[in-house]
């Protein structure tokens, strides 16, 4: 943005009213300040996910509020950036996946059978702010040279709790995305999943609008995706339904491998301006599905000694408690695993 550079404006580029009679000129509007006041607006109108509407006049009230009220989480995903990695920076992953990136569930297996393995990378200084976000400090890099074959589908899926969350909406997905290895392309398919819970409804699976493939460079891509609405389903009581965001990708051959990076979530049609949230906001919101006493890039059931509770029977026979509070309330009763100062699972020494 910039102020008003046409002639005959006062100090400091302000607007100055002319007076015939006096002779004096009015300040001249330059057509590319007009451009840019009508852009930063315009912008930031569609940056909150609403469509432009010539016949309404208070879209730009209506996108202040909803900014407001957001309270700095825009992007309801969690680790959008696969910075936290609790369970290890690394994972070999079979049919049947699991969580790798804190609250990220890879599966290798959709369609066919192949592991792959994820890994955590550091993201290139001279990416950062041109090609990448500015503030992104790692992306999460799939490698299928793990093993299987080609012909397979895997996906990348965080899964969002509430399935009534979004019902109805149109919801634009974003990520920023390379192929690892040059001349592979690698295809992915955006969908949303409606998972009703124990006892409820089939799940839904919508695709969105677009499918991508990956090039050798950093990009963006988009989609936008009608969520369906929930009338008529029946939500289990469990309390385990979820909306997923879920990235299906392609495995032609053993040689491919991609690269994701700052997944967004919003309602309405344009992706807004990455959302990069402190990585101690992210570690807090993962701790509440997730949490360990050993160093945060740690994996569980390693030979380290930080994290290490400490207690001893003093009394002869009698047993003295041994407790840690959790420092964030988890979603649910969570099963727990002890594990010796050397790693042996369910150990105690």
């Amino acid at each position: 943005m910039h102020r008003n550079p046409g002639p005959n404006s006062g100090p400091s580029s302000s607007f100055v009213n002319g007076d015939p009679v006096a002779g004096t000129p009015g300040t001249i509007v330059d057509g590319g300040y007009m451009t840019s006041v009508q852009e930063e607006l315009a912008g930031f109108v569609e940056g909150q996910g609403l469509t432009l509407d010539v016949a309404d006049n208070t879209q730009l009230q209506t996108a202040i509020l909803q900014a407001i009220t957001t309270t700095g989480l825009r992007n309801p995903l969690i680790n959008p950036g696969f910075d936290v990695w609790q369970r290890g920076t690394t994972a070999t992953v079979s049919a049947g996946g699991k969580y790798t990136a804190d609250r990220w569930f890879q599966e290798s297996s959709l369609i066919g059978n192949s592991t792959l393995t994820t890994s955590r990378v550091a993201a290139a200084p001279g990416d950062i702010g041109v090609t990448l976000p500015q503030g992104t400090k790692h992306f999460i890099e799939i490698d299928w040279a793990a093993g299987g074959g080609g012909g397979a589908r895997g996906y990348l899926e965080q899964r969002i709790e509430n399935v009534r969350r979004y019902a109805g909406k149109v919801l634009n997905v974003s990520f920023y995305a390379k192929r690892k290895n040059a001349g592979t392309n690698v295809l992915v398919i955006p969908r949303i999943v409606q998972n009703f819970g124990s006892g409820g409804s089939p799940q839904v699976i919508t695709t969105g609008t677009n499918q991508n493939v990956l090039t050798g460079v950093w990009a963006r891509y988009d989609t936008t995706i009608a969520v369906p609405t929930i009338a008529g389903k029946i939500i289990g009581s469990s309390g385990d339904d979820w909306l997923g965001i879920r990235l299906e990708h392609d495995i032609p051959d053993l040689s491919a491998g991609g690269h994701f990076a700052q997944v967004e979530v919003h309602v309405g049609t344009a992706p807004p301006p990455a959302e990069i949230r402190p990585t101690e906001t992210e570690l807090a919101l993962c701790m509440r599905y997730f949490q360990k006493s050993y160093n945060v890039d740690t994996a569980p059931g390693s030979n380290a000694g930080a994290g290490v509770l400490h207690g001893h029977d003093v009394s002869g026979p009698n047993i003295q408690p041994l407790q840690r509070l959790f420092p964030v309330r988890m979603r649910a009763s969570p099963s727990v695993v002890w594990y010796a100062p050397t790693g042996q699972s369910t150990a105690l020494t």
